[in-house]
């Protein structure tokens, strides 16, 4: 799952910074795993 980042100055439209994180969902043996669905979607209601 890639959470993408932009960072304006206060009271204006001027962009200082961008960046995104990585996260990835592994159950208990470290095999990937799709996220649970409640999380993503309140990633979507919330982002």
């Amino acid at each position: 799952m890639r959470i993408d980042y932009e960072i304006y100055r206060d009271n204006s439209d001027e962009l200082l910074v961008s960046g995104y994180t990585l996260h990835a969902f592994t159950d208990k043996t470290g095999k990937a795993v799709k996220p649970p669905k409640q999380l993503v979607e309140t990633l979507k209601q919330n982002l």
